[in-house]
């Protein structure tokens, strides 16, 4: 929820009442992550993210660090790193 949202509920809140605030954010987060699932299934590579949803559990349960490198950060983490690295050349 952003700053417009928490300005929009207290104003209801101050209409409504809080437990029809409280009512209604609780649906909003309900209805907010149902689209957010629809449209990561419903986007291309459903099955690749599916493989990498798999991978990540699967080293969450076994206590494996994930190497998010690459293909399934689209390289921003080397970025990162080549950056950090870039700013220690010029610092040092």
């Amino acid at each position: 929820m952003g700053g417009g949202d928490v300005k929009l509920l207290a104003l209801v809140g101050a209409l409504k009442g809080a437990w029809f605030v409280f009512a209604a954010s609780v649906y909003m987060a309900l209805i907010g992550g149902v689209i957010a699932l629809a449209i990561i299934l419903f986007k291309d590579g459903i099955r690749e993210r599916m493989r990498f949803i798999g991978y990540i559990l699967f080293c969450l349960r076994f206590r494996f660090k994930p190497d998010l490198r690459g293909h399934w950060t689209g390289g921003a983490t080397h970025m990162v790193l080549r950056s950090r690295a870039a700013l220690h050349f010029v610092c040092v």
